[in-house]
This record gives C-alpha cells, sequence and structure tokens, in this order.
C-alpha cells in the first residue's frame, strides 16, 4: 500500500473544505491529487467524515455560508 505522509488530504479540515465548502467529490480530489479515488474513500470511511451526499448537514453543523447550487 502507497501511503503519502504530509499530504493535505490527511488534514480533515483541508478534506472537509475541499468535499463539503467547495463541493468537490472522492473522484475530482483523487484526480487533482493523482491518487486512486478508493483510497481516499477509504480514508474518509475509516475517519469518520461525512458522504458528500450529506453535505446540507454538515453546513449547518459547521456554520458555512455556502451557496446552493
Amino acid at each position: 500500500m502507497f501511503v503519502l505522509y504530509g499530504t493535505p488530504w490527511r488534514d480533515k479540515e483541508w478534506f472537509t473544505e475541499q468535499f463539503i465548502y467547495i463541493g468537490k467529490s472522492i473522484h475530482e480530489l483523487s484526480i487533482e491529487l493523482g491518487m486512486d479515488w478508493s483510497s481516499l474513500e477509504r480514508w474518509r470511511q475509516i475517519h469518520g467524515l461525512p458522504r458528500h451526499s450529506e453535505r446540507e448537514r454538515i453546513i449547518a453543523e459547521y456554520g458555512l455560508d455556502v451557496l446552493k447550487t
């Protein structure tokens, strides 16, 4: 297994910002980072981070002022 330490996607706050606030999908993030999407998805699951489909709940929880698309 190839593991990158010190990469931004391992930061839960950065991941939540990209995934929820900016609205990128796991697939989009994996392409940007040059990774297999399943690695990011597994990391999300292990750390109990929300699914992209839970975006509205997370926005409410974090108090993010986001325009609805």
